[in-house]
């Protein structure tokens, strides 16, 4: 008999045995089961640090001047690609409202173009619906103006930055009230509309 041969399946049989016994194999899963649930855990820690980053971009307050809004105050909120804001302004009594001047504007914004270092698209068209109640010695003013516009969001880091944009100012209500008449009606004059604001996102 050729022990040499005999025992040489003998070993190849125990190790086949050993390798493929089944507290060496319940081993192997406990790590590869180890190893995944691991890997899921980061998964989900980084997909909920950008989901905090994601809603941290999503609110910003403003601070700004425009011609007809004058200075105002405001927070915008952003879906993804649009924006919807509400602003609060007030003359100061500064030209070009020397007298008591009061506005409300909601802005709606949409942006476009190539996105920035954080992730955000900067070139936007926006239109905005502005109310203003102006009172002068002898005038009272209120109008309705929609403004739309193009402009750019400057992001000086991740949190501050500064929004410029031009437009035009179309009048499509406006009563005006004297000492002598009381008069309302649809208009369509045009005017230049420019504004600059400040904003921190948070």
């Amino acid at each position: 008999m050729n022990y040499s041969l005999v025992c040489r399946v003998l070993v190849v049989f125990l190790f086949l045995l050993l390798a493929y016994s089944p507290g060496v194999e319940a081993e192997g899963l406990k790590i590869k089961d180890a190893e995944a649930k691991a890997a899921e855990a980061k998964a989900a820690e980084l997909i909920g640090a950008e989901s905090r980053t994601e809603v941290a971009r999503r609110m910003k307050v403003n601070l700004g001047y425009g011609i007809w809004e004058s200075f105002h105050v405001g927070m915008d909120y952003r879906f993804s690609n649009y924006s919807l804001g509400l602003d609060l302004g007030t003359s100061f009594h500064t030209l070009p409202f020397e007298n008591s001047f009061v506005s409300v504007t909601i802005d709606n914004t949409f942006y476009w173009g190539k996105a920035n270092k954080y992730e955000l698209k900067t070139w936007y068209f926006n239109s905005r619906v502005i109310y203003y109640n102006a009172i002068e010695p002898s005038t009272t003013w209120n109008v309705v103006n929609l403004c739309p516009g193009i402009g750019k969001e400057f992001c000086f880091n991740e949190s501050f930055g500064m929004n410029l944009d031009l437009g035009l100012a179309l009048v499509v209500f406006a009563h005006r009230q004297d000492n002598t008449s009381n008069i309302s009606g649809w208009i369509y004059p045009v005017y230049p509309e420019c504004r600059i604001e400040l904003f921190y996102r948070f």
